[in-house]
């Protein structure tokens, strides 16, 4: 989120027309331990404008967390009845 302030100085028109480039990317896999709790990891990869001149700065985010799943279901197959 960005907060912009400009005091009647024609400011607003230089911030609306700085536009640049950003990149976001990511994955992430989920490990049942049951049918109720899993184990997740998230990696994403960011590619931001930095302060310099037509550069960018690479940010990494990794992330792990334990979850529920609430009126779980079964995973194992049923066969079909004949």
């Amino acid at each position: 989120m960005s907060v912009a302030s400009t005091n009647g100085d024609n400011g607003y028109t230089a911030i609306k027309k700085d536009t640049d480039f950003e990149f976001h990317g990511g994955v992430g896999a989920k490990y049942f331990l049951t049918d109720i709790v899993h184990l997740r990891v998230d990696a994403r990869a960011m590619g931001l404008p930095s302060t310099g001149e037509k550069s960018f700065t690479a940010n990494w985010e990794f992330m792990a967390g334990i979850g529920f799943t609430f009126a779980a279901r079964s995973r194992r197959r049923r066969r079909p009845s004949r």
